[in-house]
C-alpha cells in the first residue's frame, strides 16, 4: 500500500450490478412439513409418490430425470448446512429453470416449500477521497500511538475510548472472538496486520472460494478492499504502525481475531453463492461476528432465509445497507504505509 495514503471510505461497497445472473449455479431452500428436505432426498420421495398414485399422477419427463441424475452426484450439490441452503453447481446440465419446474412437480406431489433461484452478482463499488492532512503522532484523546490514528476522528466521534473503557470497568470476563472478512481478501503480510490474523489447525488464515484454496492474497487494485476493510476493524494498535483497529483500539486482550473469506475476485465481482458459502464456513469455524462491504440489487428469498438462520445460530452479520440499494456512509481510514 502506498507509503502516504489516507484513504476514507464513503462507502464500503455498492451494488452496480442490478440482479445479473452469474449463469452458474442455483440456489435453493426446500422444506417437507416445516423440516429442512435434503434436495437429494426428493427423487426416492417422488418415486414413492408415483408408485402409490396407480397410474394418476404424471409421470417423470426427460428433464425430471436429468434433474435427479445431477442430485444424485454429491460433486453437484454443496451443503451449506449452517444456513438451511444448497447449491447445485453450474456442472449440471439441467440448469435453473428445468430445476425448477422440478420442484414445482414436486410441490404438487408432495406439499414440498421451495424457493429455487438463480446465482445472481455481488460487487464492490468503492468511492475514495484523499485526505491529505499529514496523521503523525498518535491520538491523545484515544491514547493511540499509531501514526494514522491523528486522523481517526472518526473514532472519537463514536466515543470508542470511553466505550472500551466501560467494557473493562465491567470486570467481566473477556475472550478472544473471530471475525470474517467476506470480502476480496487481504495482505497476508501487512505489519498491520500480520499479528491479527485468526489461524486454523493448518495455519491457514482463511479460505478463497474462488479457487478452493487458502492462499486469500487480496488482489482488488493496488490498494485492495478486504485489506483496508480488515484493517479499519482490527489493524493492531499501539505498534506505531498505520491505524488503530476499532475493535482492539486499546491494544490489550483479549482480541479480535480475522478470518480473511475471499470471495471477490480482482474486478470487484463475486457471486451470491460464493458469498453464502463464505458465511457457512465462517459460523462452522466459529466466527462470531463476519462484515460483508458489498451489496446487490435483486431480491433475494433465499439470501434472506440465509442470514436469518445465521443470526438463529449466534452469528452477526453486518452490512453497510439502506432499502433502495443504497449504502449508508461507513467512513473509515485505510491501514497505511506500503
Amino acid at each position: 500500500m502506498s507509503k502516504r495514503s489516507t484513504l476514507f471510505w464513503t462507502l464500503f461497497g455498492i451494488t452496480i450490478s442490478f440482479g445479473v445472473s452469474t449463469g452458474s449455479r442455483t440456489l435453493l431452500k426446500i422444506s417437507h412439513r416445516g423440516v429442512p428436505l435434503d434436495i437429494r432426498h426428493v427423487p426416492r420421495m417422488m418415486a414413492q409418490a408415483l408408485a402409490a398414485s396407480d397410474g394418476t399422477v404424471q409421470s417423470l419427463s426427460q428433464d425430471d430425470l436429468d434433474c435427479e441424475r445431477c442430485f444424485a452426484q454429491d460433486e453437484m450439490v454443496y451443503d451449506l448446512k449452517a444456513l438451511g441452503v444448497q447449491i447445485i453447481d453450474s456442472s449440471c446440465p439441467a440448469g435453473q429453470n428445468r430445476i425448477l419446474n422440478y420442484l414445482r412437480k414436486a410441490n404438487h406431489m408432495l406439499s414440498i416449500d421451495f424457493d429455487c433461484e438463480l446465482d445472481s452478482t455481488v460487487s464492490l463499488h468503492p468511492t475514495f477521497t484523499t485526505d491529505r492532512t499529514p496523521c503523525t503522532g498518535g491520538n491523545p484523546a484515544l491514547g493511540t500511538n499509531d501514526p494514522g490514528s491523528s486522523c481517526q476522528r472518526n473514532l472519537q466521534v463514536i466515543n470508542l475510548g470511553a466505550a472500551f473503557q466501560a467494557v473493562r470497568s465491567a470486570g467481566r470476563t473477556r475472550k478472544d472472538v473471530v471475525l470474517a472478512i467476506s470480502d476480496s481478501g487481504a495482505d497476508m503480510t501487512h505489519p498491520d496486520l500480520v499479528n491479527q490474523f485468526w489461524r486454523d489447525h493448518s495455519n491457514n488464515i482463511g479460505y478463497n472460494f474462488l479457487l478452493n484454496s487458502t492462499n486469500v492474497t487480496d488482489d482488488f487494485t493496488d490498494e485492495g478492499h478486504g485489506t483496508h476493510c480488515a484493517g479499519i476493524a482490527a489493524a493492531e494498535t499501539d505498534n506505531c504502525i498505520g491505524i488503530a483497529g476499532v475493535v482492539n483500539i486499546d491494544g490489550s486482550a483479549p482480541k479480535v481475531k480475522l478470518m480473511i473469506l475471499k470471495f471477490i475476485n480482482a474486478t470487484g465481482y463475486g457471486s451470491q453463492s460464493d458469498s453464502l458459502r463464505a458465511l457457512d464456513f465462517a459460523i462452522k469455524n466459529g466466527a462470531a461476528f463476519s462484515s460483508h462491504s458489498y451489496g446487490w440489487f435483486n431480491e433475494s428469498d433465499i439470501m434472506k432465509t440465509a442470514y436469518k438462520n445465521a443470526a438463529a445460530a449466534g452469528h452477526l452479520a453486518f452490512f453497510g445497507w439502506k432499502r433502495g440499494g443504497q449504502f449508508g456512509k461507513c467512513a473509515g481510514v485505510s491501514v497505511l504505509l506500503r
